[in-house]
């Protein structure tokens, strides 16, 4: 699947909805900090995704089997 048929968007609850426009359904929710979700980045192939929220956590997560690799959240 190409980037362009999913949609990443960070949320003031902390969480990354992806939505995959081919599917039409709900989108994957990933409950991922504590507080808002200021900036997201994908790295090329849309295999991670590193966020940070205004608390200054850092998450990095794997989508090949969505796990958190590494956070500052305690």
């Amino acid at each position: 699947m190409d980037k362009s048929s999913k949609i990443y968007a960070a949320g003031s609850d902390g969480a990354v909805r992806i939505w995959n426009l081919s599917a039409r359904r709900e989108p994957k929710s990933l409950d991922l900090h504590s507080s808002p979700v200021i900036q997201l980045k994908l790295n090329e192939k849309n295999r991670i995704i590193a966020t940070s929220s205004m608390t200054q956590e850092l998450v990095i997560a794997d989508f090949t089997g969505i796990k958190i690799v590494m956070s500052t959240r305690e």
